[in-house]
């Protein structure tokens, strides 16, 4: 009888420290649980309870309280009109169904967190030269560790889900052609850029004879994942967004 008492009391503690040892190794994000679950076709990490809304011109904030008392309005709306929701239950991506059915909000998602699976190959993102995009390695040649724009995350998010045309208008020295034709290998696919007016020129070829517009446009714009040159913010693969060029001025 003893061995068995003694085998059930083992057995209890056992369990009783896997409990333990579970808990003290969940992942949390500013003392919230962080989940695991499918969003768009593919696995995320997620805060429990929390969610991401964009509201419509035309909801307040009153509507957003009296649409579900479940929902709880914890930041914003910013001046894009973004906010936090907090789900009171913390049934994060049935509260998501919810607003989705609600009409109130252009956007809505979960708090997403997680590291891009695929980063970039170019050049000079892989050698940590660019260093203002992601500042996480410790060999990187300038700034402070985490001095960054948190470009990993963002890239988490809009390299799969611009699902409406974005159009960015860049008025500098303009970008590099030869003939009629972009001739820059990081700036070169006629899909991506619009040729605006060349006011110096007096052609519809904004031709960059200075340097400074194609180094502002690369960092917007350049092609991303084709393994030359920088990775551009708005990873312009994405046939949603566009660039619009414009050369006004001559330095």
């Amino acid at each position: 009888m003893k061995t068995a008492f003694s085998s059930r009391v083992i057995s209890v503690i056992v369990l009783t420290f896997s409990l333990i040892t579970s808990n003290l190794n969940a992942e949390t994000f500013k003392g919230k649980n962080v989940l695991i679950g499918s969003w768009q076709g593919k696995e995320i990490r997620y805060v429990e309870g929390e969610i991401l809304v964009k509201l419509k011109e035309t909801t307040s904030k009153s509507q957003i309280y009296r649409f579900n008392k479940n929902f709880k309005l914890v930041e914003g709306p910013n001046e894009l009109n973004w906010a936090r929701l907090n789900v009171i239950d913390k049934k994060t991506l049935l509260g998501i169904n919810q607003l989705e059915k609600s009409n109130l909000f252009d956007y809505v998602e979960p708090a997403i967190l997680g590291k891009f699976e695929n980063p970039p190959n170019d050049q000079y993102f892989e050698d940590h030269t660019q260093w203002a995009l992601d500042h996480s390695h410790p060999s990187q040649p300038g700034g402070a560790n985490g001095a960054d724009i948190n470009i990993i995350r963002a890239w988490d998010i809009t390299t799969s889900m611009v699902p409406n045309p974005v159009l960015i208008a860049i008025l500098d020295t303009g970008i590099p052609i030869e003939g009629t034709n972009l001739s820059h290998p990081d700036l070169d696919d006629p899909d991506k850029f619009i040729l605006g007016h060349d006011y110096i020129e007096g052609d519809e070829f904004p031709n960059d004879e200075d340097g400074h517009g194609t180094h502002v446009t690369g960092i917007v714009s350049a092609e991303t994942d084709n393994e030359i040159g920088i990775s551009g913010i708005c990873w312009s693969n994405n046939p949603n967004i566009k660039t619009y060029m414009v050369h006004p001025v001559n330095e």
